[in-house]
């Protein structure tokens, strides 16, 4: 019981979600580079890299990673996989220096088999058939925690389907 009055004590002392923390960071713009892994709590994890842009304190992300064989010119099937994963939220300034995002989103993961003796002429060349054995999807919710110090934003992210992290510039 003593924690929490003394966690109580140090929110009030700290002047956390004050006004002047929301001017300041939800009166910026801010871009970023992200990677993490999408499908780990269900089982299928596979990487994805991609970007986060911060507006005025709406934030939105997409990362994702391709199927390896895609655009492979060989007859042959391979065992692959392939990530996406998008969000939107709007950034609480807790400080000056550390927002916390509530985000919602989407992100998939899926997994099957790329057959290269089946394949079409598209845009990018060779595109050969992929079929999903396993797919993972849904509606993904979690947070993003953000350290700014300066003009860098360091960003951690933990949601249902996705756990990543990145480094920001803001404007």
């Amino acid at each position: 019981m003593a924690s929490i009055f003394l966690t109580i004590g140090i929110a009030v002392q700290a002047q956390v979600f004050t006004k002047e923390a929301f001017d300041y960071a939800n009166k910026s713009f801010s871009i970023g580079l992200i990677g993490g892994v999408v499908g780990a709590q269900d089982d299928m994890a596979y990487g994805a890299l991609g970007v986060n842009i911060t507006a005025y304190g709406l934030y939105a992300d997409f990362m994702g990673w391709p199927k390896s064989h895609a655009n492979d010119v060989e007859v042959e099937k391979w065992h692959d996989k392939s990530s996406m994963a998008a969000h939107v939220g709007y950034q609480l300034p807790v400080t000056k220096s550390f927002r916390i995002i509530p985000v919602v989103g989407y992100a998939k993961v899926e997994e099957g088999a790329t057959d290269g003796s089946n394949w079409k002429v598209g845009s990018s060349g060779i595109v050969n058939d992929f079929e999903a054995e396993h797919k993972k999807d849904g509606v993904d919710y979690g947070a993003v925690l953000v350290l700014n110090i300066g003009k860098i934003n360091l960003y951690a992210a933990g949601t249902r389907r996705t756990f990543f992290g990145g480094l920001g510039f803001n404007f």
